[in-house]
């Protein structure tokens, strides 16, 4: 189902509303680039070092694999679109010289606290529905519009899978949230966290 745009921007002008997608758009890109840097800096130190390997199922991390990142049937350039729809924004391809390949549709997620984090049901929903997964940021400050001043000591990220989406869904209560124009949403605490997804640190800034 597509989006209008008086649906999206809640109750923001549509210059508010432009803006703040350019800055959002910004942030995403500087994310996933930055999960790029990781996922490579984790690859290279794979055999040497156990603390940077992550559950095969969550990342596909075997020594000399490389990774790609591909848009998702849109540009992520950060322009204002009349109508949208709530397809994952990404496609990670992750790739290797044992000639197996792995593709997964993404959308990426930030939190800026440690402990908490909201979600608007439909989306996930819809990410449930095209078996997306969630690549999140959480406890990083609160960076819309100044990405590079993430806190990368305190950040943390992890993979919740399609499967752990619909859990949250199926254990939270769905309330209004007035912060996303009072649309359906649930929000988990940090001693759920673990249920959903594996937190881990962020390594390629040591």
């Amino acid at each position: 189902m597509d989006k209008s745009l008086n649906y999206r921007r809640d109750n923001r002008t549509v210059d508010e509303f432009k803006s703040d997608i350019f800055f959002r758009t910004a942030k995403e890109k500087f994310l996933m680039e930055l999960f790029v840097k990781e996922y490579e800096y984790r690859n290279k130190l794979f055999y040497e070092r156990a603390d940077v390997r992550v559950n095969g199922v969550e990342l596909y991390l075997y020594k000399d694999n490389k990774i790609r990142i591909e848009n998702n049937g849109i540009c992520n350039d950060g322009k204002l679109v009349k109508k949208s729809n709530c397809d994952a924004d990404y496609i990670m391809i992750l790739y290797g010289k044992h000639k197996r390949k792995y593709t997964r549709k993404i959308d990426i997620k930030n939190g800026p606290v440690g402990n908490k984090l909201t979600f608007k049901t439909y989306n996930l929903k819809k990410y449930v529905e095209q078996k997306a997964w969630i690549l999140l940021f959480y406890n990083t400050g609160y960076i819309d519009k100044d990405p590079e001043s993430i806190n990368y000591e305190t950040t943390r990220w992890g993979m919740i899978s399609p499967k752990h989406i619909q859990n949250m869904l199926n254990d939270n209560t769905e309330y209004n949230e007035p912060k996303f124009g009072n649309k359906p949403c649930i929000r988990i605490f940090s001693q759920e966290f673990a249920k959903y997804f594996t937190s881990h640190k962020l390594l390629c800034k040591e």
